[in-house]
């Protein structure tokens, strides 16, 4: 069991353990009301309803308490123990109810039906109709019970509010073929809605795989942005260091330009000076020669 599935499981649990404070609540407040209030209605006695109550809130705070621990802490065969407690036990203690009542003939047996709306949200389809099945074990080995007279005398006040199947074999057959048919009924009905809400749920989870998938893309493409951006960046910060360059190199040729003309410019002077003396020297020469020439 990963650590999801367990915390998933965990709170499942946790709802229905909040909802079962609730439950034995009141059904220990109708005892009171029906002990004290009304006549001719059987039900079990008060002092038995208060301890089958004091077991229930105390199995259920110990539910609470082990289920209060952090996921890691809570190994996965107790987890998977107190799961399949949430069912089993209600199913026993509300035929100790039935069974201390007298008869099965009690609106009481509509908490079999809560226990199975347990099991729909614990366990799946699979677990439903296995609860089903031990309901209507349970219930029908109540309902024989009652018809070979081993159930105790109804404890009531008064008038009788319920028809006995004791020894009675119609009514032995009209309880086991109608509380049957609502048990089928009801599995039928979770089912659907179990299904209904799994379909919705599984389309939530789609959703949300794809709403990380599509997150996931913006922030690879958020990532190749910045990279981008980076890149970009350094090669602004490069671009700038080479236009720097250039501009240096180009002020640097163009005072060494501005060298070679100068340079240019003095030879030019220096040689138009030297040819311009070696020229008069010619002349010189020839003067001289001339001069020679005329002494002679």
């Amino acid at each position: 069991m990963d650590i999801l599935e367990k915390k998933q499981t965990i709170e499942a649990v946790k709802t229905i353990v909040k909802g079962r404070w609730f439950l034995i609540g009141t059904i220990l407040s109708q005892a009171i009301i029906i002990t004290f209030f009304l006549e001719g209605v059987s039900v079990a006695s008060l002092r038995q309803l208060s301890v089958i109550a004091f077991i229930g809130y105390a199995y259920n705070f110990a539910y609470w308490f082990y289920l209060r621990r952090s996921p890691e802490k809570i190994s996965d065969w107790g987890l998977k123990t107190v799961k399949a407690m949430q069912f089993f036990v209600d199913l026993v203690s509300i035929s100790v109810i039935l069974f201390l009542s007298g008869t099965t003939d009690k609106t009481i047996a509509v908490l079999y039906f809560i226990s199975l709306s347990v099991c729909i949200s614990l366990y799946g389809k699979k677990g439903v109709i296995v609860a089903a099945f031990c309901t209507s074990l349970f219930f029908s080995a109540l309902v024989f019970l009652e018809f070979y007279g081993f159930l105790p005398d109804p404890p009531i006040r008064g008038g009788i509010d319920f028809i006995s199947a004791k020894n009675n074999q119609n009514q032995l057959i009209k309880q086991l073929i109608v509380f049957n048919n609502f048990i089928i009924a009801a599995v039928l009905f979770l089912v659907f809605m179990g299904n209904l809400f799994r379909r919705r749920e599984k389309g939530l989870i789609d959703q949300r795989n794809d709403l990380v998938k599509k997150t996931k893309l913006l922030t690879d493409q958020s990532v190749e942005l910045t990279e981008t951006k980076n890149w970009l960046h350094e090669a602004l910060v490069k671009s700038d260091a080479a236009r720097i360059d250039l501009q240096g190199t180009k002020e640097q040729l163009e005072r060494t330009n501005f060298d070679l003309r100068e340079k240019i410019e003095e030879l030019e002077k220096m040689t138009r000076l030297t040819t311009g003396r070696e020229l008069r020297m010619v002349e010189l020469k020839k003067q001289i020669e001339k001069l020679k020439d005329q002494d002679g």
